[in-house]
């Protein structure tokens, strides 16, 4: 008789703090994940790293996890199961401020092609941000400085254009940016469209501009840092 597959659920969280009472957390009640790991095997190591995506395909676990516990996803959710029912053609992302690192790109991405619209083209990819005192990104940074990178090493160093077109069968590292190719205007014309109407249909926040308060709290946090014009009315 071969053995059956066992039962797992792995529940992992991304560039977070566990804040479960599994983990001796005292504020977050979470009773429901305690007697679930109460009755299997909980990672004693939680703030260790590990390599994992770039998030492109990220979004869409909350469904999941819900649905897993039996709970009815809300409407307001627009995550989608992995494993069953209907699949996204394309997924969306954005990156907006970070901690004092102020920018705001959106992107989507499908099967051939990846498109991205940067709205902050003054300032580069590599902006100054917490990884500043990490060996690797001091060394880039010096040889950058030195012009020891090659041209696609340090493109994030440079300036941005107000977008990029990237495919992914041709091009899987993202290198070569056809945005201006005339030979790709028509799927470049198809993918902007899905952003905009994204940035629509979802009241994107990134459009609005920060409250008062927000930045506040940020600037008192991190003081020097904080450079950019944004902070400078709080």
């Amino acid at each position: 008789m071969a053995n059956k597959r066992p039962n797992i659920l792995w529940i992992y969280i991304e560039d977070q703090d566990p804040r479960y009472g599994c983990y001796g957390e005292v504020l977050v009640k979470t009773p429901n994940i305690d007697a679930l790991a109460a009755e299997g095997v909980v990672w004693v190591d939680p703030a260790g790293y590990a390599a994992a995506g770039t998030g492109r395909h990220a979004g869409c676990r909350r469904n999941v996890t819900l649905e897993l516990a039996g709970v009815t996803v809300p409407d307001y959710m627009d995550s989608a199961n992995l494993f069953e029912g209907p699949q996204r053609e394309h997924v969306f992302s954005a990156r907006d401020r970070c901690e004092w690192v102020v920018d705001r790109t959106r992107s989507a991405v499908g099967d051939r092609f990846h498109y991205i619209r940067n709205f902050m083209t003054d300032r580069p990819v590599a902006q100054p941000n917490f990884r500043e005192a990490w060996p690797a990104i001091i060394r880039t940074r010096e040889m950058h400085e030195r012009g020891e990178l090659t041209p696609t090493q340090a493109l994030a160093y440079g300036p941005r254009p107000a977008e990029e077109l990237y495919d992914l069968k041709e091009d899987p590292h993202e290198t070569v940016n056809l945005a201006d190719d005339p030979d790709h205007e028509e799927i470049l014309k198809v993918m902007r469209a899905l952003v905009e109407a994204w940035v629509e249909d979802t009241d994107d926040k990134g459009q609005y501009p920060e409250s008062k308060a927000a930045l506040t709290v940020t600037k008192k946090q991190f003081r020097r840092w904080c450079t950019d014009p944004i902070f400078d009315d709080v």
